[in-house]
Order: C-alpha cells, then sequence, then structure tokens
C-alpha cells in the first residue's frame, strides 16, 4: 500500500468530479457501521449505486484518468445486463460516508485485477490492490481468500473511490461488477468466519485421516479396491475448495486454478475406476463398463482446456479478435462439456441400483454414500457456477460449501465401509469356495486312491507279465546272438590265412545286421564238390590255386530282424561257395541276389529287405584280387595310394524293373605289398562331434590313409578310439559297424 498526496488541484478535480457523475453519496447505514461480529449474512451491496467507465482499449490508466476527466462520461452500472467483454476494462467510482468512524473492507469478485484509488476528505490518495492474478503478497489486505480494499472513513466525511476492473479472458464466471463491504472489525473478529474455517480444518484432517486408515489397511491386505480409494480420496482433497482456500494465502489463485482443474481430472478418473472395480461393472453390466471407460476419455476436456488457457495467456499468445473469438467458442464448447459431466453422477448411480437389484449386495453401500454426496454436490454447483456465480447468498452458499465438504466426509466413510464388508464379503465368499474345493478334493482324492489301488493290482499283474515275457525275449535274443556268434567265422580262422587282419565288429544291439563272412577253396575242398555235383574230373585242372574268398556285408535293418537277415545271408553264401564251389566275385553276387530274392520275396511281395556287400576272392598263387560290390566299395592302398574301388549301385535283394543287372567283377593285380579294407555304412554314418554330424566317407578315408601304414592291430585300436571320441558319450549308437582290414603280402 502506498499513498498519493497531492493538494493543490484537489478541490478543483473533486468539483469537477462531482459534477459529470452527478454523484450521490452512498451512506453506510447504522446497522452495518455499528456492527460487531459478521454471522454470514450478505454483505452491503453497492454494485447498483456505482457509476462504471468502459475502457476497450485498456489504456485508460490513474494519471490520464485524474487529469482527463473532462473527456470521460460514466454511466450507471449495466454490467449485469452486459459483463465486461476480454480484455476490457472498467473503470468504477462511488462516495462513501459512515455514520461513526469506521474501517470497512470494501469486497470485490475474485475474477477480476483491480487497482482501488482513495481520495479521503484532507486530499490523500491512497492506492491499494488485490487480483486473480496477484500473489498473495502483492494484495494490499493479506490473509483472506475474498478480494477486499481496506478503507478507513470519518464520521460524516465523504470519502470518493476509484477502482480500476482489470480482466483478461473472461472464463466461466460472470464479469459483473459487484461492490459490498463491511466493517473489517466484523468480519476479523467474526465467530461465523472463525466457525468456517475451523470446520474446514477438521473435515480436511479426517480426509487426511481417512486417507491414512486406507492406505494403510492396503499396504495390510494388498487389496487393489483400497490403493484406488486414497487416490479418491487425494484427488478429492484437491478438487476441493476447503484445499483451495488453504493455498491461497500461499500461491497465486490463477496458477491454483490450473492444479486445481487437474485435480478435477484426477478426481473424475478415480470416480470411474472406483466405480469399475467396487461394483465388477464388467461383470454384471458390461456394457455400462464399455461407457464408463469411454467416458474416462471423454475427461479428457478438462487438461485439453487447461492446455488451451495456457497458451491464451498474453505472455504467449497476445490477444486479438480471432483468440477471442476462439476462445468464445471454446467456452460453449467447455459448458456442454460441463453439462454432460455433470449427468454422469447420475448415470453412476444408476448403475449401482441396477448391479444391487441383480444381487450385488455391496452395491448399497455405493448407492447410500453416492446419493449423499450427489445432492449436496450437484446443489452447491448449480447455485454457484450455473445460476450466478456472484450472487448466491452468502449464508446459502456457505452452508452449501459445508454441506458438500460433510456430504463427501459420510461419502469417504460409507465408502471405506463398504470397501471393507465387499473384502469381508469377498474372503467369506473365498472361505466357502475353499471348503468345497477341499470336500471336493477330498473325495477326488478317495476316490483317485481306490482307482490307484486297482490300477497298482493291475499293473503288478501285468508287470509280472511283462517280467516274465521280457526275460523270454531277452532269453530268445541272447541265444540269437550265441547263433550269431557261432556262424561268424573266428578272427584266428581269418588270421591264421592272413597274420596281418583285423575286424572291427560293433553291433548296435546284441545281435548285429552286420556280418563278416570267409572261406577258403582248394584243390581237394573241390573234388568233394564236384563229385557231389557229378563234374567230370577232367575239369579240375582250372581249380587247382586254393581261393580264399571274404565278404562284408549289411543287412537292412539291425537287432533281430538284421540278426536274421545275416543269418539268411550266410547259409545262402555257404551254399554258393562251399557246396556249389562258386568262386568268382561276379557269380557269387548274382546267385546271392537269385537266391535271396527267391527266399524272401515270395508271391511277388516287396518287403523292402536285403543286403549290400563287399566280396573279394584272393589267388595268393596268380597275385590277383576279384571284387564284387552291391552298394558297397572296396579301399586299397598300395604304395601308400589309396584307391576306391565302387560296387554296382545294386542291392542284394533289389531289383530295377524292366532291367536285368548283372554284378561286375574288377580284377586287381596284388603283386606288391597291398592293404584292403571292407566295411558296412554305419561307421561313417554315425552322428557326433562338436556340431552333431555324421562321420561322413571323405572323414573316414582320410581316417584309413592316416593308419593304413600301422600294424593292423594298432590301426584296429586307433579305429576303435576314434569313434568312442566322436561319440563322446554323447551320442546313442545309430547303427551296426564293421570294419574289416587285411595286409597282403606276395
Amino acid at each position: 500500500m502506498y499513498a498519493i498526496r497531492f493538494r493543490g488541484i484537489f478541490v478543483l478535480f473533486f468539483c469537477s468530479t462531482s459534477i459529470l457523475f452527478a454523484q450521490q453519496t452512498i451512506s453506510i447505514p447504522k446497522s452495518i457501521a455499528h456492527q460487531q461480529n459478521y454471522q454470514g449474512e450478505n454483505f452491503f451491496d453497492i454494485s447498483k449505486r456505482v457509476f462504471i467507465l468502459r475502457d476497450p482499449s485498456q489504456q485508460l490508466t490513474w494519471p490520464l484518468l485524474k487529469h482527463g476527466l473532462g473527456k470521460y462520461r460514466f454511466t450507471s452500472n449495466n454490467t449485469s445486463q452486459q459483463p465486461i467483454d476480454h480484455f476490457e476494462n472498467c473503470w468504477a467510482t462511488f462516495k462513501l460516508i459512515s455514520p461513526v468512524q469506521q474501517e470497512y473492507f470494501l469486497h470485490i469478485p475474485s475474477t477480476f485485477d483491480a487497482d482501488c484509488y482513495l481520495i479521503k476528505p484532507n486530499g490523500e490518495v491512497e492506492k491499494q490492490q488485490t487480483g486473480y492474478h496477484l500473489a498473495p503478497s502483492q494484495k494490499t489486505v493479506k490473509g483472506f481468500r475474498k478480494h477486499f480494499f481496506r478503507v478507513a472513513l470519518e464520521a460524516q466525511q465523504p470519502t470518493t473511490v476509484f477502482i480500476l476492473f482489470k480482466t483478461r479472458y473472461r472464463a466461466f464466471f460472470n464479469s459483473e461488477i459487484i461492490v459490498s463491504l463491511v466493517p473489517a472489525k466484523a468480519y476479523i473478529n467474526s465467530t461465523y468466519v472463525a466457525r468456517i474455517n475451523k470446520s474446514s480444518e477438521i473435515f480436511q484432517y479426517v480426509w487426511l485421516l481417512l486417507m491414512l486408515y486406507n492406505g494403510l489397511t492396503y499396504l495390510i491386505v494388498r487389496e487393489k479396491l483400497y490403493l484406488i480409494y486414497v487416490f479418491y480420496i487425494l484427488s478429492w482433497i484437491g478438487f476441493n475448495d476447503a484445499t483451495f482456500v488453504f493455498f491461497t494465502s500461499y500461491f497465486t489463485e490463477s496458477i491454483l486454478v490450473f492444479f486445481w482443474r487437474f485435480a478435477t481430472f484426477a478426481y473424475g478418473i478415480c470416480i470411474i475406476m472406483f466405480l469399475q472395480q467396487y461394483l465388477n461393472v464388467d461383470q454384471f453390466l458390461p456394457r455400462f463398463g464399455c461407457f464408463n471407460r469411454r467416458f474416462m476419455w471423454f475427461l479428457t476436456w478438462i487438461p485439453v482446456y487447461t492446455l488451451i488457457d495456457l497458451l491464451l495467456l498474453p505472455s504467449i499468445t497476445p490477444p486479438n479478435t480471432f483468440t477471442k473469438t476462439f476462445y468464445e467458442l471454446v467456452l460453449y464448447i467447455v459448458q456442454g462439456c460441463v453439462a454432460l459431466t455433470a449427468i454422469a453422477p447420475l448415470i453412476f448411480f444408476s448403475e449401482a441400483i441396477i448391479i444391487f437389484r441383480k444381487g450385488y449386495k455391496p452395491a448399497i453401500w455405493y448407492i447410500l454414500g453416492s446419493s449423499i454426496l450427489l445432492l449436496s454436490l450437484s446443489a452447491f454447483n448449480l447455485l454457484n457456477y450455473v445460476i450466478s456465480y456472484n450472487r448466491v447468498d452468502a449464508w446459502l452458499s456457505t452452508l452449501l460449501q459445508m454441506g458438500q465438504r460433510l456430504g463427501f466426509t459420510l461419502e469417504m466413510i460409507i465408502f471405506s465401509l463398504g470397501i471393507s464388508y465387499r473384502y469381508n464379503q469377498a474372503q467369506k465368499e473365498k472361505q466357502r469356495l475353499l471348503h468345497n474345493q477341499n470336500l471336493l478334493l477330498e473325495n477326488q482324492v478317495k476316490e483317485r486312491t481306490q482307482q490307484l489301488e486297482n490300477a497298482k493290482e493291475e499293473i503288478t499283474t501285468q508287470r509280472d507279465i511283462l517280467i516274465r515275457k521280457n526275460k523270454d525275449i531277452m532269453d530268445s535274443i541272447s541265444y540269437a546272438q550265441y547263433i550269431q556268434t557261432a556262424f561268424l567265422p573266428p578272427i584266428a580262422n581269418l588270421q591264421a590265412f592272413f597274420p596281418e587282419s583285423f575286424v572291427f565288429f560293433r553291433p548296435k544291439e546284441k545281435v548285429s545286421g552286420d556280418f563278416y563272412w570267409f572261406a577258403h577253396r582248394d584243390a581237394t575242398s573241390q573234388k568233394i564238390i564236384d563229385k557231389a555235383y557229378g563234374k567230370a574230373p577232367e575239369a579240375l585242372s582250372s581249380q587247382q590255386n586254393p581261393k580264399l574268398i571274404l565278404a562284408a556285408a549289411d543287412c537292412t535293418g539291425h537287432g533281430v530282424a538284421g540278426a536274421l537277415m545275416s543269418m539268411v545271408g550266410n547259409d545262402a553264401l555257404n551254399k554258393i561257395v562251399r557246396e556249389q564251389g562258386i568262386i568268382e566275385a561276379d557269380q557269387i553276387l548274382n546267385l546271392l541276389n537269385i537266391n535271396i530274392r527267391q527266399l524272401v520275396y515270395k508271391n511277388e511281395a516287396d518287403f523292402g529287405v536285403g543286403m549290400d556287400i563287399s566280396l573279394v576272392v584272393i589267388d595268393l598263387v596268380a597275385q590277383t584280387l576279384q571284387f564284387a560290390g552291391a552298394l558297397n566299395s572296396l579301399v586299397i592302398f598300395q604304395h601308400n595310394e589309396m584307391k576306391v574301388i565302387k560296387g554296382d549301385l545294386l542291392s542284394i535283394g533289389g531289383v530295377i524293373p524292366g532291367i536285368n543287372r548283372k554284378f561286375c567283377k574288377h580284377t586287381i593285380d596284388i603283386s606288391q605289398p597291398t592293404s584292403i579294407y571292407m566295411f558296412s555304412d554305419g561307421y561313417r554314418d554315425q552322428f557326433g562331434g562338436a556340431r552333431g554330424r555324421k562321420f561322413s566317407s571323405q572323414r573316414f578315408y582320410q581316417l584309413l590313409t592316416q593308419i593304413q601304414s600301422l600294424p593292423m592291430s594298432a590301426q584296429q585300436a586307433t579305429i576303435e578310439q576314434t569313434m568312442d571320441e566322436w561319440m563322446n558319450k554323447q551320442y546313442d549308437q545309430l547303427d551296426d559297424m564293421m570294419v574289416m582290414g587285411i595286409h597282403l603280402k606276395t
């Protein structure tokens, strides 16, 4: 507050003002002047006796007005019919006289920024200020939410007052020039105001306690609804007028309004979230649940409107005709949104009634609590924001405020009880379901136990049967292994003719589909065969050189099936070579193919069985080696050079329709040191190694190349060790394995 003092021209100035305005002196009634304790009645309204001067340019300052009164004409206050426009200032003037010496508070609407100039009888001019955009420290009269000017009047001494009302965007409220007064001492010492302030504090303490109670309950029971309700109470505290009043002593109202709007938005969101969770709307009323979620999105009009308000601040966007028109449009839209938002609580209330009628008992607590708040909140908002913000009777406005706060407090208490009731009901339902579930489980356990006992007896019986059958099968397989071992030629017999030789033989199971075969043919055995088959003695001359016949065969399958096929192959080779005396490699395979097909494929049924075989006939006298193969190859090393002789692309027992295939014979000179290797495909097809791949033919041939110069015993050991390392105890054996190696010396 500061004072502007001048003496000389005051009398002339005051006289000219009186002539221009024909001012009526406003006499303050004695009942007002002598009031000692304000009890909530309306302030003494002098608005209709005030003269105004509109200033659309907002350029008319106090010095200009003071020195140019002759150019301006004040008129009666008509702002109730024609409110102040956006960014339009308005000067108001009036003369006050008090019957006694008294200090008064001049009250103006809270939507303005205002400067007050008091012209006292002694010629002193005092300036005061208050307003919506001023910080509490900038206001002349501090400590009140209401916008006051302090006027000290001498008894029967008139004081002229000029007030400059400054506007920006009008927001929702009527920009009407309203001036009223109340004795300052009566208002400051008012027990009524003290009671109102005290009751507001009590309400806030109760809300905080309820929030703390529900927060602690959430931490204990971890029920989501309690957490939602905590935020519901917190948003209400921010939304409520009592909180706004409290913070006006510390912050500028124009800034608090932005926070208040966001609190309003949060309050609306929390209401819907609480409604959805408490009433299980999605379960009972799915369509209303969808509506509620969409309405949450609709409430975004509040932050959008707040953002527009921020962007239209004069410091950001200078006001012009377009922005004023745009803001008018925004206000119309916002007023529509407010109306729609005001309808929402009725819809929520209806949802609660419908859900209650569907048998959901906790809904009654929501109905009771929301009905109390709905009545108090609707009445307060209707009178304050729809009918007239500035002209509601003070006692009625205060009563509605207290009713609103009391209504919400009762609602919070009822909702807290409702949440507890709902939680207890849910726990009882859980206990009931758990009890029923336990009974059901007990019955199921009894039934299952009986079933298991019966099944156990059956399983025991079946187990005993399986044990007996498995023993019989294993005995049969062991006997088959014994038989297969019996017909395989002993390694000693082979090494009697070929001291430098080895056989690596590793079946996948006890019995094998791979087998090796050996026969020795000389003149004596040939005579016996010729005599048995009735051949002429002169044919003996060509059969004098002894022959050594070796075969390595891989029958289809492995295990018992492969072993049976190997027995068939072994028997057929014995008949062809030992009984019939056939010692030509190609002829042996041709006859073997015929015998296998006649034996296995009866009635032209093709079962896809047969064998792959490599067979050699060695004539140590003539120093030659005959080879014939069915899908199996022969590897020969001479002078450390490897030669692979591939067999025919025809399996023993196989047939290509329409083609009469014969096996080919390959003759090799073995007059120089020679190593030969015959094998099945089990070794090279075994998976293993770091990448889990096949051993492969290439790697197998490389292995033979590396070991061919070693002694045969060392070669066998290397082959076994290499395969063990390849499998590394991580991979199962896929097939039977057989590798036969012989070193021939001349």
